[in-house]
C-alpha cells in the first residue's frame, strides 16, 4: 500500500530552506522527495506487517544481507509476541508518515519522520494509536535508492536489541561483528518474549506484566487504554518561542485561556508550570479527575488547580503515573551515551542539591549537541537584563546547568497522551 502525495506535499512546503535535491559526495545526487516516499513506503508496510499480519518483502530496499535479516527478524518478533499475548484485533487501521528533518551525512542523508498509526481495537468503542520518531540512512545503490539503516528512537524493542548505538553510519550492517551482536540480540529477545514483550507493553502501553503466569489475567481492556501520541514538535517549538517572553502564551486556549506566571508568587518560579503549558500545546488534555497532585493535572485558576501543575516533584509523580487522562510518561537515566533513549519534546528534570531530595527545576529537551548532550529550554521567571539573564533556558546543554544543579538529573520520556 502506498500513501496518497498530499500529505508529502504539505512537508515539502514546511522545509523551503531545503532544494528538492541533496548533493551527496559532489558527484551523486538524491531527490529528497523520492527518499521520503521510499521511507513512507517502507513504514507504512511495516506498520501493516506487525499490527494487521500483511505480507512483506523488504528485499527491495536493501541489498545488504544482515540489515535485511534485522528487519525480517523484528517484524517477525513484535507480531509474534502480540500474537501470544492476545493483542485484540485492531480494526479502521491507517498509518500517516509525517517529514521532520533531514541531515546531509556527505556519503548518505538521514531522514527523520514521524509515524501516526490509528486504529479501533475490537474490543472497544473509542479510537486509539501511537506515534514513533524514525530515522532513515539513505543512499544511492547499485539499482536505486535504498536504506542503509533505520532506527526508531525511544521504541523499547530497538533500544533492547541495538542499545545506544548510534545511527550515522551508512556502513555499519557490512560490518561483521556489529551486525551479528544486533542479530544475536534479537534472538535472546525472541527466546525471553515473556520479559521482553513485557517491558515493551509496560513502556509503550502503561502496564506492567512480570511473569509468564500474568499473560493469563491479560485482558484486552487493559490495552484498550493505551496512550495516544503527543505532537513532540509542537511542544518544542512552543517553548523555544516562550521562553524568554514577558507573557507567554498559552500553551492551548481552550484548555487554559490565559498563561499565569508562577515567578510573580513570591518564593515561586514559574519553570514546571511552562512545562505544562508546553504538553498542552503538544497535544496534552487536563486531568480533573480530582484535586490530588498525584492523580490529577489540571489549571482553572491560580485557587484551583493541582500542585502536579506547577511543582517539579509532583509533575513527576503525575507523569511517571498516571494511566487515565494526560499525558504520561516513564523516567529513564540521564547520559549522553543514553541519548538514543530520548528524543526532543521530552523532559528533563534537575536537582540542586547533592542532600536534598527534592528535585528543583524542569525543562524541556528541544536539541542535542554532537556529543549527544541534551539541550534544554525552559523559564524559571522574567527579568529585563537580556545579557545576564537567567530567568530562561534557551537551548542550554544540560552539562553546564549540571554545573549548578548538582543533586541530579533524570529524564522523563513522554509516552504519549490518554484520551
Amino acid at each position: 500500500m502506498k500513501l496518497t502525495k498530499s500529505l508529502l506535499s504539505i512537508a515539502m512546503a514546511l522545509i523551503i530552506f531545503i532544494t528538492n535535491t541533496v548533493f551527496v559526495n559532489a558527484s551523486e545526487e538524491i531527490d529528497m522527495s523520492d527518499a521520503f516516499e521510499l521511507a513512507e513506503e517502507f513504514l507504512t508496510e511495516y506498520y501493516y506487517a506487525i499490527d494487521q499480519g500483511r505480507d512483506y518483502d523488504y528485499s527491495k530496499y536493501t541489498s545488504s544481507l544482515y540489515f535485511l535479516e534485522y528487519i525480517n527478524t523484528q517484524i517477525e518478533s513484535q507480531a509474534y509476541a502480540k500474537k501470544i499475548y492476545d493483542v485484540p484485533e485492531k480494526l479502521n487501521y491507517s498509518v500517516n508518515v509525517e517529514f521532520i528533518d533531514l541531515k546531509d551525512l556527505g556519503n548518505c542523508i538521514m531522514l527523520e519522520t514521524l509515524s501516526h498509526v490509528r486504529f479501533q481495537y475490537i474490543t472497544s468503542d473509542y479510537q486509539s494509536g501511537y506515534g514513533e520518531t524514525n530515522y532513515f540512512l539513505i543512499a544511492n545503490g547499485s539499482n536505486g535508492l535504498e536504506i542503509k539503516d533505520w532506527y526508531i528512537t525511544s521504541n523499547p524493542y530497538c533500544e533492547q536489541v541495538r542499545g545506544t548505538l548510534g545511527n550515522e553510519d551508512p556502513t555499519l550492517w557490512e560490518k561483521q561483528k556489529i551486525a551479528s551482536g544486533i542479530l544475536n540480540e534479537q534472538v535472546m529477545w525472541r527466546e525471553d518474549i515473556t520479559y521482553s514483550y513485557g517491558r515493551y507493553v509496560q513502556e509503550m502501553f502503561g502496564f506492567e506484566i512480570t511473569s509468564e503466569e500474568d499473560t493469563d489475567d491479560m485482558q484486552p481492556t487493559s490495552i484498550d487504554a493505551s496512550p495516544d501520541y503527543l505532537d513532540k514538535n509542537k511542544i518544542v517549538t512552543w517553548a523555544l518561542n516562550n521562553c524568554s517572553k514577558k507573557t507567554p502564551t498559552t500553551g492551548d486556549s481552550s484548555q487554559v485561556s490565559t498563561y499565569y506566571d508562577f515567578s510573580t508568587i513570591s518564593g515561586n518560579y514559574d519553570c514546571t508550570n511552562f512545562a505544562s503549558h508546553a504538553l498542552l500545546a503538544g497535544g496534552a488534555t487536563m486531568n480533573t479527575s480530582s484535586t490530588s497532585g498525584d492523580t490529577a493535572w489540571y489549571y482553572k485558576s491560580l485557587s484551583d488547580r493541582t500542585s502536579s501543575w506547577s511543582g517539579v516533584d509532583k509533575f513527576y509523580s503525575f507523569l511517571t503515573h498516571n494511566k487515565s487522562t494526560g499525558p504520561a510518561g516513564t523516567e529513564v537515566s540521564y547520559t549522553t551515551s543514553s541519548s538514543k533513549n530520548f528524543e526532543k519534546g521530552d523532559i528533563i528534570q534537575l536537582k540542586e542539591s547533592t542532600t536534598g531530595t527534592t528535585w528543583t527545576h524542569t525543562t524541556i529537551i528541544t536539541g542535542f549537541d554532537r556529543s549527544g548532550n541534551a539541550l534544554v529550554t525552559g523559564r524559571s521567571k522574567y527579568t529585563t537584563d537580556n545579557v545576564n539573564n537567567k530567568g530562561y533556558n534557551y537551548n542550554d546543554a544540560v552539562s553546564d546547568l549540571q554545573k549548578t544543579y548538582k543533586g541530579g538529573t533524570r529524564v522523563i520520556k513522554l509516552n504519549g497522551e490518554y484520551k
